[in-house]
């Protein structure tokens, strides 16, 4: 709720290990993003954690295990789960969304060993969200920046792959001016040859992103794509 988990959503995960589950052997709780607990909802879950029922099995997803209470962690068992080869990842995108071979490499080298990011690139049409969006920051229509902003802030479920392509095609853009790797078949055009431009344009991209995330600046998702959008076409006609 706002991008924090509260209190009432760990009081509906107890309700739900009241009861022994019938059929199956165990039941389990899952904590997404487990660091966007807030300090009373971390203090209940803390609670379940050092008296759970024996039936009951709790995961909880995080960055790192720094990002949780210590006293969280310290009842937990830290399991790491590491980055995936892009081979494994382009077979699985082969044999199950029956891909091509070249469009599974090039998502599987996107994905950066995220199995789960690799599968939202080819289902979700996240980079063709990214040809539209670069297309609009060339574009010199000020009506078609906000049009671009207006329809990819209704998805908003999509814009951290966004924002995380549009991060990788700056950077795919600098190594390849510089001679130093293949540029990506399925990205845009390649952002124009400035580096310290390219790393102002990133940086834009993080400011947008984290203001998105924290619930206490309320950043407007539709006004801050269009904001983004200017920037980066500031950025693109300068260099």
């Amino acid at each position: 709720e706002k991008g924090v988990l509260k209190i009432q959503q760990i009081r509906e995960a107890e309700r739900f290990l009241q009861f022994a589950p019938l059929e199956a052997p165990a039941k389990m709780v899952l904590v997404k993003e487990a660091q966007r607990l807030n300090r009373e909802a971390a203090n209940a879950l803390l609670k379940s954690l050092e008296e759970p029922p024996s039936y009951a099995h709790f995961v909880l997803l995080a960055p790192y295990p720094e990002a949780l209470l210590p006293t969280i962690v310290s009842r937990a068992q830290v399991v790491y789960f590491r980055a995936l080869p892009p081979a494994i990842i382009q077979e699985i995108l082969v044999q199950r969304l029956g891909l091509g071979l070249e469009e599974a490499q090039t998502l599987a080298l996107l994905a950066e060993g995220s199995l789960g990011r690799a599968l939202r690139l080819a289902e979700k049409g996240v980079l063709e969200s990214l040809n539209r969006f670069v297309a609009a920051v060339r574009y010199p229509d000020p009506a078609v920046k906000f049009k671009t902003a207006e329809a990819l802030a209704s998805r908003q479920e999509d814009l951290a792959d966004l924002f995380f392509l549009l991060k990788l095609w700056l950077w795919h853009s600098y190594r390849w001016r510089r001679k130093q790797g293949e540029y990506p078949s399925v990205f845009p055009e390649p952002f124009p040859k400035a580096h310290p431009l390219l790393v102002a344009g990133v940086e834009k991209i993080e400011a947008l992103y984290s203001g998105l995330r924290d619930p206490k600046r309320r950043v407007d998702p539709k006004k801050g794509l269009l904001w983004l959008l200017l920037r980066l076409a500031q950025l693109w006609e300068r260099s």
